[in-house]
């Protein structure tokens, strides 16, 4: 038996050798052979099924092959083999990584969603499978969100492409986290650090929250979906609830609305 190694999920596989006879499709007229001995018809019946059943297991056998091969490529896989390997293709192309991940990016938020990731870079053709799509889209859905940031991968992919970029972006979305952060009356001021280039964690919170400009406005990922940063902050910072107004905050207001009702009480 021949086997030839083929990559699961190319779309178009090479062919199987043939071997045997040649059995045209069941049912196309003027295409199978005459018997006038029926005996001899029953016989080249049979030999065509035993025949078919042969070639589906050879067949299975051949898509097992290929997946325990590429099974074994996963294993050994390195990101920088495959960095070099996708550069390589797409220069050849001619195409631009940007616009490649612009279209994928259909809410354009700068988050493109797992599946739609690895079906976009196998529809270009590359020399790749899904198992190692996978491995790649696990470097980068580190949350398990089932998002690929793909500024963050076109960064990985090219260091300098991101030293080339203007971090106009990045300053405008700090300056305006510290600036509405500044606006917290609490004694002790709420917490805010930035893990990376828009990445912030809020309060005590260890969760990573994504933040972008969206529209104009400064955008905190939450759940599926963006929620503007100042009704963020207004939900998680305790000085910003209900009774928050430039001059009071609700705890110095609870605090004069208790002692009001002791005194009137005649308590302390």
């Amino acid at each position: 038996m021949v086997l030839y190694r083929v990559s699961p999920g190319r779309e178009k596989a090479p062919e199987l050798p043939h071997i045997g006879p040649r059995f045209a499709a069941r049912g196309s007229k003027g295409s199978e052979p005459q018997f006038r001995n029926p005996r001899v018809k029953l016989l080249w019946d049979r030999w065509r099924n035993v025949w078919m059943l042969a070639w589906e297991r050879q067949r299975r056998l051949q898509e097992k092959y290929n997946y325990l091969l590429e099974l074994e490529k996963v294993k050994n896989f390195s990101w920088d083999d495959w960095r070099k390997r996708f550069l390589k293709f797409m220069n050849h192309k001619k195409s631009r990584l940007t616009d490649l991940f612009r279209k994928m990016d259909k809410n354009n938020d700068g988050l493109i969603p797992r599946e739609d990731f690895i079906d976009g870079i196998m529809r270009t053709k590359f020399d790749t499978s899904r198992l190692e799509m996978n491995a790649v889209a696990d470097l980068f859905d580190r949350n398990g969100e089932g998002l690929i940031d793909w500024q963050e991968f076109i960064a990985a992919l090219r260091p300098d492409w991101e030293e080339k970029k203007a971090p106009v972006e990045a300053d405008k979305i700090h300056d305006e986290v510290k600036r509405l952060v500044m606006l917290c009356t609490c004694r002790q001021k709420f917490r805010v650090f930035q893990v990376g280039e828009g990445k912030y964690r809020f309060g005590d919170s260890q969760k990573l929250r994504l933040v972008r400009i969206l529209r104009s406005t400064v955008m905190v990922r939450v759940g599926g979906g963006w929620v503007a940063l100042d009704e963020f902050l207004v939900k998680n910072d305790p000085c910003r609830g209900e009774y928050s107004s430039p001059y009071f905050h609700y705890p110095a207001v609870l605090l004069v609305i208790v002692t009001v009702g002791r005194l009137r009480a005649g308590i302390g």
